[in-house]
Parts: C-alpha cells; structure tokens; sequence
C-alpha cells in the first residue's frame, strides 16, 4: 500500500481536510489551518490520512493526525516513512499529538504510545466540559534511537 502525498492544491487538501474531520469528530467545524497531508491507499481507496500540521518553525514542534479506515495502513515502512518526513525533511525536535480522554480518544493513544509517543500531559476540559485531551509526544533524540529511524 503506497503512501501518497497530497498536492498543495486547495481542492485536494480540502478534501483530504475532510476526510480526516469525518473520522476525528473534535477537529470537525474547524479548520486545521496550514497542513501537509498524507494518505495511505489501496486499490485507490483511502485507508488512512496523515496530516502534518500545528508546524512551529521557532520551536521545532509539529502537530500530527491520523485518522484510519483500517489498521492495515500502519505498516512498518509507512510509519517509518511518516515519522522521517517530520524529524528529517521538516528537522523538527518534537512532534506531538491530542486525543481525547474518551475510548475513542485511548485507542488512538494506544497506537500512538505503540509507535513510539509518550504520553506527557493531560488537559482537563480540553475539549468542553468534562472531556480532557491527552497529550503524546516524541522527541528528535528519541526517534533516532527507535526502530524507526533505521527503516
């Protein structure tokens, strides 16, 4: 299953803006601002977007959501792959996730925590009353020291 990179065409990042926001409810009405996406197809079906976004140059810190069809996307050579676009090609030092602390929310940490993440924060009412996000992340160091980097 190839990883495709979406085009910086407005038409194209808006639908895969889309397609991500259907599947991660809280980042739904809004939207995700400057991004890079990714998207993880077989038979020219999508089964997972990638968006690389929240992208602070200053401090080196990127944001980063996924939002899957199937878990069959996850193979180790698209994850390696995902990983090196931020830590090599953008050189950031930490690139981080939010979820919320709801069961959704948890699997999705599941898999973050699974690929590497730590988790480092949660943040009471993040999303409305009563709905923490957990906060997850991974730095430079500890990506070149991961399965990972060596992919």
């Amino acid at each position: 299953m190839p990883l495709l990179w979406v085009p910086n065409d407005r038409g194209k990042t808006a639908l895969a803006e889309a397609w991500l926001q259907e599947r991660i409810p809280h980042m739904a009405g809004g939207g995700i601002g400057a991004a890079r996406y990714a998207a993880v197809v077989n038979e020219g079906e999508a089964l997972a977007i990638v968006a690389f976004h929240q992208y602070d140059q200053p401090a080196r810190t990127m944001q980063v959501s996924m939002a899957a069809e199937s878990p069959r996307w996850a193979t180790r050579r698209t994850i390696a792959e995902l990983l090196a676009y931020a830590f090599e090609r953008c050189g950031v030092y930490k690139l981080w996730t939010m979820q919320p602390d709801h069961e959704a929310g948890r699997r999705a940490l599941r898999f973050n925590e699974g690929i590497g993440l730590k988790r480092e924060a949660v943040l009471p009412n993040q999303y409305g009353p009563g709905i923490g996000a957990i906060v997850a992340a991974m730095t430079q160091p500890e990506w070149e020291c991961s399965r990972w980097a060596s992919q």
